[in-house]
């Protein structure tokens, strides 16, 4: 898990050396933080983190909850919502969280379920395609 935890810090050094700008940097390296400090590298808190990174953060739980890993397969579009829900204002910024989902006064939430693959299968399978035809496909 140590190993793991290091990805962000090596992806922006990466991205820094290439010389991309410090608010593209800054997200990668803050792509797992929480407002609460409870998450890392180095544990910041809300006061830290601009609104990109709020936003980052929240687009890379989506994405990586929706998508199959080895360790589990992919959750339905209505767990993401509860998680996010349940992070609002502890762990994810509460108006990035309204802005992805609408929150119903009731906490009842009636949604469509995932799809049946994730965007990085279908854009890996789209990928496999001669580039003539991967307009066809979207």
């Amino acid at each position: 898990m140590k190993l793991v935890r290091t990805h962000a810090e090596r992806g922006y050094e990466i991205l820094r050396g290439a010389g991309l700008s410090a608010a593209v940097t800054q997200m990668a390296l803050h792509h797992h933080e929480a407002l609460d400090g409870s998450r890392y590298p180095p544990g910041l808190t809300a006061e830290a983190l601009s609104m990109q990174n709020r936003m980052f953060m929240a687009r890379d739980v989506v994405e990586s909850l929706s998508s199959s890993r080895l360790c589990r397969a992919s959750l339905s579009a209505k767990t993401i919502v509860l998680r996010l829900v349940t992070g609002r204002g502890t762990k994810y910024g509460n108006d990035v969280v309204d802005s992805i989902v609408e929150v119903p006064s009731d906490a009842e939430f009636i949604l469509e379920e995932q799809l049946p693959f994730s965007y990085r299968t279908r854009r890996s399978k789209m990928d496999t395609l001669p580039i003539s035809r991967r307009a066809s496909v979207w």
